[in-house]
């Protein structure tokens, strides 16, 4: 995938299928945000000390939420946050999300290393 064409404040992008239980398929895109962007976000991510940080957007999964997840590799771990106004997210979907979200981390080990290698010191 080609990275070179991505909107403003954005480093990389992903975009993956979820089997779904009941068949059919989600979709799932996550991103990679600058840490440089300025925006009510990084400013959170910031003051959470988040190493990296960006968001996951999902289609056609029952009840996702409405708004993009945003993701943040704090210092001791990730966590997942979701808009004002959408429910929190189920304990299935938080496990499909961290996958996903690791498989990301991987694939863009080369534009990002020092996140695949924060990745590794938390595993």
């Amino acid at each position: 995938m080609d990275d070179s064409h991505l909107a403003a404040g954005v480093v990389a992008y992903r975009e993956y299928e979820v089997a779904l239980a009941q068949g059919g398929t989600a979709s799932m895109t996550f991103t990679l945000a600058s840490r440089n962007a300025e925006s009510v976000v990084s400013d959170v991510a910031r003051s959470l000390q988040a190493g990296a940080y960006g968001f996951v957007s999902i289609l056609d999964y029952p009840g996702a939420p409405r708004h993009p997840v945003i993701w943040l590799q704090l210092p001791t771990q990730f966590a997942l946050m979701v808009a004002d106004g959408d429910e929190d997210l189920s304990p299935d979907l938080k496990q499909i999300i961290a996958r996903r979200l690791m498989k990301f981390i991987s694939d863009i080990a080369p534009i990002a290393p020092e996140l695949a290698a924060l990745h590794q010191e938390l595993g």
